[in-house]
């Protein structure tokens, strides 16, 4: 389980609880990798809905998490979205 957790009001969610079904493709072609980073994509999307679900479930902000994680609000904002999350 990955989690996004800081001082007060942890925040978890589970990767492997990702909604979106992975499909056993041919990495070695140019539309594979293409279908690689879409299904990242996808994964970095469910990921950031299911943190605001739980983070909206405790009542918290996206200051609040920010700052409990020690990072910008921003950053969470991005994660939420499913952007920039490696």
């Amino acid at each position: 389980m990955k989690t996004a957790s800081g001082k007060a009001g942890a925040v978890q969610f589970a990767v492997e609880e990702c909604p979106v079904k992975l499909a056993k493709i041919d990495y070695r072609s140019k539309k594979a990798r293409n279908t690689r980073h879409a299904r990242g994509h996808l994964q970095h999307k469910a990921m950031g809905e299911a943190l605001r679900a739980e983070r909206a479930a405790l009542g918290m902000t996206q200051a609040k998490l920010a700052a409990a994680a020690g990072v910008p609000r921003q950053r969470i904002s991005e994660i939420e979205r499913g952007e920039n999350v490696t």
